[in-house]
């Protein structure tokens, strides 16, 4: 019986460091995430207009942009942007062209190669 009650104490005791331990990455994850009262004000906007709009199950929903992101575009060559991408197992890698000074994107074809995006204004 002695053997049977500390067996149930070690799993409980296990449980619950294993649910502190979620809390606290829970915690971490929503206050790594810092955004305005502007930002907080635009998304309440963005959701009392989207649950104004009815459903329409003839058409099909636009995507919606959930989240966008800022980075520097590191001046480098093609060759080195195709070794980041396989370097990264990315699906692509937008970079500064050392040659051009234009922004390219390099990407992994489903052929297996990697293609080239390269910007051409007329």
């Amino acid at each position: 019986m002695y053997a049977a009650i500390t067996g149930v104490a070690d799993k409980i005791e296990a449980q619950l460091k294993k649910h502190k331990e979620k809390m606290k990455e829970n915690r971490h994850r929503k206050g790594s995430i810092s955004r305005s009262a502007e930002q907080k004000e635009l998304t309440k906007k963005v959701v009392k207009i989207a649950a104004d709009e009815p459903e329409r199950p003839e058409k099909k929903k636009k995507p919606r942009i959930i989240r966008s992101n800022t980075f520097a575009a590191k001046p480098m060559s093609i060759e080195e942007a195709a070794d980041q991408l396989r370097t990264l197992e990315q699906d692509f890698v937008m970079f500064a062209n050392a040659d051009t000074n234009e922004v390219n994107v390099v990407y992994r074809r489903t052929d297996g190669n990697i293609g080239l995006i390269e910007p051409s204004f007329k």
